[in-house]
């Protein structure tokens, strides 16, 4: 038999060709000439019969089955929202910084908690240095104002 260029191909799936058709081995390569992989799909849907949840979170392989796959993506999705979601070991950080690209969810919580407590504190204690007599004079001297002020309507 020689080799040949074939231009036209139809697969046919059957169990045994019938007796009446030619039929005829082709080679198939794609064209940096490495064999061309025909996988045969045998049902319309894929169905997951056996698939389990991975005990242990771990990276997808080539040769992993679609069950296997799916457990394994299944168990590392657990592990990640297990580990980004709650705050449990959140504290409050020990001095006020800024909030890192880096930082997880409880390192930054803990920043900003501690950035809010400085800057409320400053602004206590600013309140707490002002001449509380001054502020009385100014006030009553503004209240005098307003209670002998003549309402002009706009």
């Amino acid at each position: 038999m020689t080799e040949s260029n074939v231009t036209q191909l139809m697969v046919v799936s059957q169990a045994a060709p019938k007796p009446n058709q030619f039929t005829k081995k082709v080679a198939l390569y794609n064209a940096d000439g490495t064999v061309l992989s025909m996988i045969e799909q045998t049902t319309a849907v894929v169905v997951i019969t056996g698939y389990a949840i991975a005990g242990t979170a771990a990276t997808l392989a080539a040769t992993d089955t679609l069950n296997v796959a799916l457990g394994k993506l299944e168990k590392n999705t657990a592990v990640k929202t297990s580990a980004i979601l709650p705050i449990t070991g959140y504290a409050i950080a020990g001095a006020a910084a800024a909030l890192g690209a880096t930082d997880t969810l409880n390192v930054a919580l803990g920043k900003l908690e501690k950035n809010t407590a400085v800057k409320q504190a400053a602004a206590q204690a600013d309140f707490a240095g002002a001449d509380l007599a001054a502020l009385k004079v100014e006030l009553n001297a503004f209240l005098a104002k307003l209670v002998t002020a003549t309402l002009v309507a706009p």
